[in-house]
């Protein structure tokens, strides 16, 4: 199933996945692989992973992966926290999860 499987940030990057099907969790990255980063949990529980220096988005975490698809569909919207936000700021950006059939 997941070889048709294509996710897209804000309808336009390609994001490199990985799914874990035992525990239902869909991992995004962008770039040719996955990279170190921090991890900030979204008002949906789901994680953005952030670069420390440059706070840029690398990749996202997302929890009960089917069950989300099966609910909301695409695209899928998911409020990033800044890292500022861990800080005490309460600066958010929106960016849109697409699936997009093969």
């Amino acid at each position: 199933m997941t070889a048709n499987w294509h996710f897209r940030l804000d309808g336009a990057e390609p994001l490199g996945f990985d799914y874990d099907d035992e525990a239902d969790v869909l991992y995004l990255w962008r770039g040719d692989e996955p990279r170190e980063a921090v991890g900030l949990t979204t008002p949906e529980s789901h994680v953005a992973r952030l670069d420390e220096e440059t706070g840029e988005i690398v990749g996202f975490t997302i929890f009960n992966w089917l069950a989300e698809w099966e609910k909301r569909g695409t695209p899928l919207t998911i409020e990033v926290p800044d890292l500022e936000t861990a800080q005490g700021s309460l600066a958010k950006a929106n960016h849109e999860l697409e699936l997009v059939p093969a």
